[in-house]
């Protein structure tokens, strides 16, 4: 039997607060792909939208909307958030 720091396997590390720097080069290249986006709502805003999500037995799941916003977003600020995402 491991102890909770033995790891085993090719894949690792297997902890997931280990993984950050894989985490974050996936989103990185998501991002940079136009395959991922970052979210500007706020915490009280998602947590409205979940909460009432939740009340009517339904997922989460961002509209098409939102999605086409935050492109948009995306394509006028592509400097800013390329320099985000190198001090990650």
């Amino acid at each position: 039997m491991l102890s909770e720091t033995d790891e085993k396997g090719a894949y690792g590390p297997y902890t997931q607060s280990k993984r950050k720097d894989i985490y974050q080069a996936y989103v990185k290249s998501l991002v940079e792909q136009g395959l991922a986006y970052p979210c500007f709502m706020t915490e009280e805003e998602l947590a409205t939208i979940r909460e009432k999500q939740e009340s009517e037995n339904y997922f989460l799941v961002c509209t098409v909307n939102l999605q086409s916003i935050a492109t948009s977003l995306l394509k006028k600020h592509k400097r800013e958030l390329k320099t985000a995402m190198n001090t990650l």
